[in-house]
């Protein structure tokens, strides 16, 4: 922040700008949405041979694995990954 006077200066604010990147924001949340489910849609299979290969291997076992994880602020979340 710059001071002039022991004031803070006002900023001002294009509001063109800020509409235009709301909407940017908008078509990357739906491209991105799109493809993801595009992405899961193609994978599928492979997620499901390997689910099938890990369970032939040792039937007793899980096929995914569980971890709780912490993030920067220190909550925590679960994260789970296919067991290999």
């Amino acid at each position: 922040m710059e001071y002039s006077e022991g004031k803070v200066r006002p900023v001002a604010v294009d509001t063109e700008y800020q509409q235009h990147r709301y909407g940017y924001r908008v078509v990357k949340r739906v491209f991105d949405f799109i493809a993801s489910l595009i992405g899961l849609i193609l994978l599928s299979p492979v997620f499901l041979i390997v689910a099938v290969v890990i369970k032939i291997e040792n039937p007793h076992g899980p096929i995914f694995l569980r971890f709780v994880n912490k993030d920067v602020v220190k909550s925590m979340f679960y994260d789970e990954k296919f067991r290999v």
